[in-house]
């Protein structure tokens, strides 16, 4: 992922969750699976669409209210 770009950002708030590397695999397949694209082609308009797909994942790994805290985060900083 390209430092700066959209999917770099989302990671970067999905880290001190659930690490760094889990949360950049985490942004490259949700992204594939819901939206149907790579990282590198995700602008901040893709955000609430991402976010709400990693929702799930996030609520699993770290925990409902973390999750719905650091979703609310990422589409208010990094989306549209």
């Amino acid at each position: 992922m390209e430092a700066g770009s959209v999917a770099e950002q989302v990671a970067e708030h999905l880290s001190p969750y659930i690490g760094r590397h889990t949360a950049r695999i985490a942004v490259k397949t949700i992204a594939a699976r819901a939206l149907k694209m790579t990282p590198p082609e995700l602008t901040a308009a893709d955000v609430p669409v991402l976010a709400k797909a990693l929702e799930p994942v996030l609520a699993t790994l770290a925990g409902d209210a973390a999750a719905r805290a650091v979703i609310g985060e990422i589409v208010t900083k990094v989306g549209p």
